[in-house]
Order: C-alpha cells, then sequence, then structure tokens
C-alpha cells in the first residue's frame, strides 16, 4: 500500500476517507463502549445515593418523612410546570421569529421588482414622475 505522500508524487490525489484509513478498531464500537460505561456508573451513582439517603434517614419518625416528601413532591412538580413552559415559550417565540423573517424576505422580494426606475410612477401630488424627473401626463 503507498503511502500519501508518493501517491501525491504520482500524481493521484486521495479523498480524504482513503487517507485517513486504517485498518484496526472502527471508532463505532469504542463511542458505544463508552456510552454503556457512562450509563452504568450514573446508574451506580443513583442506587448509591438512594442507599445513603436511606442509611441517614432511617431513625426519623415517619410522619416526619411523609411530610417532607410531600413538599419535595410539590417543589419537583412546580419546577417542572415552569421547565416545561419556559420550554415551550422559547419555541414558540423561535417559530415565531423564523416566520417573521421569512415573510419579511418574501415581502421584500415581491416589493422590489415593483420599484421600476423606468415606467413613470403615480406621484402622491398627482403628478407622474421618471426616476426624479416629473413627467407630463397627457389625456
Amino acid at each position: 500500500m503507498k503511502t500519501h505522500c508518493e501517491n501525491l508524487i504520482a500524481g493521484k490525489a486521495l479523498s480524504l476517507g482513503e487517507a485517513q484509513r486504517t485498518p484496526g478498531r472502527s471508532t463505532g464500537t469504542a463511542a458505544r463502549t463508552r456510552h454503556w460505561h457512562l450509563v452504568v456508573f450514573i446508574f451506580l451513582m443513583s442506587l448509591g445515593e438512594i442507599a445513603v439517603l436511606a442509611h441517614l434517614l432511617r431513625d426519623v419518625p415517619t410522619d416526619l418523612l411523609r411530610q417532607e416528601f410531600k413538599g419535595l413532591g410539590r417543589v419537583v412538580c412546580v419546577l417542572a410546570f415552569v421547565g416545561i413552559f419556559v420550554w415551550r415559550a422559547s419555541r414558540a417565540l423561535a417559530q415565531d421569529t423564523k416566520l417573521a423573517e421569512v415573510s419579511n424576505r418574501t415581502e421584500t422580494m415581491r416589493v422590489i421588482p415593483r420599484l421600476s426606475q423606468t415606467d413613470p410612477q403615480p406621484d402622491p401630488s398627482g403628478n407622474a414622475t421618471r426616476g426624479d424627473k416629473p413627467v407630463e401626463l397627457r389625456t
């Protein structure tokens, strides 16, 4: 197999994929393995945190725990609703901005061809003009 320099000297240009292709393990499997390592790590960390929390709360009375978890549940629900509202509002504003840009672009495209400098244009005063010069209207 020729090297990249030998191919350039011989007048052959290699595509970027051919120049970087090396035999061996593909990067796709390595990325998938790293992904699963991250998922397993997050799962084990969550289990560990739950175990530590249960150990610390084992001596707390059940009535107090019930009140605490009710309050925590309410806070989580409120934060979720606020997050969903902000997410939907930002998407709506982005879509509205995009539609406004498209309508301005099409409106500008419609107006530009109509402004011809060679045809007589009606003036609000009733006189016709061609460009900047007044034109006499004959009837």
